[in-house]
């Protein structure tokens, strides 16, 4: 690369935002942006448009969702020439409490990633159904809220948004990936397996769950193939591209990646406490090289794309469609909302009586 690059910016600590918290943090930076605040050539009075949205999902946990929006931020920041205070990182709802290589990158390059308001610590979903947690309506608000906020600060350009799990994840607490998506007006990057006929599959079937909920699906990464052997990605990735070509002309596919071992590495290093050394940064530069930069700007130009056109109404499947109900133009699975609450459990409440009931794990 040639010459020592940029001192890094000091690590920050993530921030935590409750809801009411998002709602004074929206205020504030709705104030600055009304008084022109933040340079260039905005004058008072005029509200800047909000930021672009990209929502990364997948069809299950460890399929790779993180590491491509760490992929997807190391592209913009270091190959595409977007400025840290331009892009921004959020998880609204995860079901780890560690801090992720890519909350660590986007800190220490100064892209703000605060915490996400929902955490699913063991416990929680009981906790909902006894009513004593947030409603899903107020669960939401806080979502929408926390994105709101990010989407809104002076020369912001994209906020990306990690889903958690697979896309009914949180579906038990009306917080599914779906949901999430929906509320916050986000457009869907599916992160999928490798393979030829998993792969499809695997992708019909997640984004059939999304267009069902209204929600624009753009397309899909097909993550971990090998470098050798029948499924190698040269000979997987052409029969995956002749099936968009023919069965899906309005979907992409954005990339096909291969396995990364400096990914298995950093989970080593990881284990033995290391928060950002080496194998951190091998990583990043590992997945510089893998995700194509024309792939991540496709990506980009199709989530603009859709938040100008808006979301195309979608209608279910018929077996969704029984139990289905009209919202605007768009028709949505009906899905019981609890609008009442007992008491407000804290996390750390939560947790306590999780481990009471013989809970192993806090989150």
């Amino acid at each position: 690369m040639g010459g020592a690059g940029p001192a890094a910016t000091p690590e920050a600590t993530p921030r935590v935002f409750s809801g009411t918290s998002w709602v004074r943090e929206l205020a504030a930076r709705s104030e600055v942006a009304r008084l022109g605040g933040g340079g260039g050539d905005r004058g008072a009075g005029v509200q800047a448009k909000p930021a672009d949205l990209i929502f990364v999902s997948g069809d299950r946990s460890q399929v790779g969702k993180s590491s491509t929006c760490l992929g997807l931020l190391a592209t913009l920041h270091e190959k595409l020439g977007y400025a840290a205070h331009e892009l921004a990182y959020i998880k609204p709802a995860t079901q780890c409490e560690a801090v992720q290589l890519v909350t660590r990158y986007a800190l220490k390059h100064g892209i703000e990633a605060p915490t996400g308001p929902v955490t699913y610590v063991s416990g929680f979903t009981r906790e909902f159904l006894a009513g004593n947690t947030k409603t899903s309506e107020e669960m939401l608000q806080d979502i929408e809220e926390a994105v709101g906020a990010l989407r809104r600060t002076p020369g912001r350009r994209l906020v990306v948004v990690d889903g958690v799990g697979y896309p009914a994840v949180g579906s038990i607490v009306g917080l599914s990936n779906a949901a999430m998506a929906r509320r916050i007006g986000a457009p869907v990057v599916l992160v999928c397996p490798s393979g030829v006929g998993n792969a499809i599959d695997s992708y019909n079937l997640n984004a059939t769950f999304f267009e069902a909920h209204g929600v624009k699906v753009l397309g899909a990464l097909f993550n971990r193939f090998s470098r050798e052997g029948f499924y190698a990605v040269d000979k997987a990735e052409p029969s995956i591209r002749a099936y968009f070509a023919q069965f899906k002309q309005t979907q992409k596919v954005y990339a096909c990646l291969t396995e990364l071992e400096e990914l298995k590495e950093l989970a080593k290093a990881e284990d033995d406490g290391v928060t950002w050394g080496s194998a951190q940064a091998k990583a990043v530069q590992a997945l510089l090289g893998s995700i194509p930069a024309d792939g991540v700007q496709a990506i980009i130009q199709d989530a603009a794309a859709s938040i100008t056109s808006g979301p195309e109404p979608q209608a279910p499947p018929p077996i969704l469609q029984q139990n289905a109900q009209t919202d605007g133009s768009v028709i949505v699975p009906k899905m019981p909302a609890r609008t009442s609450v007992k008491r407000k459990l804290t996390q750390a409440e939560i947790i306590r009586r999780a481990k009471e009931n013989g809970a192993k794990r806090s989150g």
